[in-house]
């Protein structure tokens, strides 16, 4: 169900392993875009978004997985503007 894939995240960091952790997100992602609207998805970038740029500076990590959800989100092409707009006023 949406909530049990939502909930195994939580073991799948606590483990640790980074490529497990990729393949959650991306099971979790692809989850979401199947029940929710192309408006819906990029609320859910642009609110990523904002939790990045609330950290302490924004790595190259942080914006290659903001890419990665995107894709699998479905919104790739349209959040990539709202990504690249991040980065210009970051980098």
């Amino acid at each position: 169900t949406r909530c049990s894939v939502v909930r195994g995240l939580g073991d799948v960091y606590k483990r640790q392993n980074p490529l497990l952790w990729a393949a959650k997100i991306e099971e979790c992602a692809r989850s979401i875009a199947s029940y929710t609207t192309s408006e819906q998805r990029l609320q859910i970038i642009d609110f990523l978004i904002l939790v990045v740029r609330a950290g302490n500076g924004v790595t190259q990590l942080e914006m290659m997985a903001l890419t990665n959800v995107a894709v699998w989100l479905g919104v790739g092409p349209v959040a990539g503007v709202k990504i690249n707009q991040l980065r210009m006023s970051i980098f």
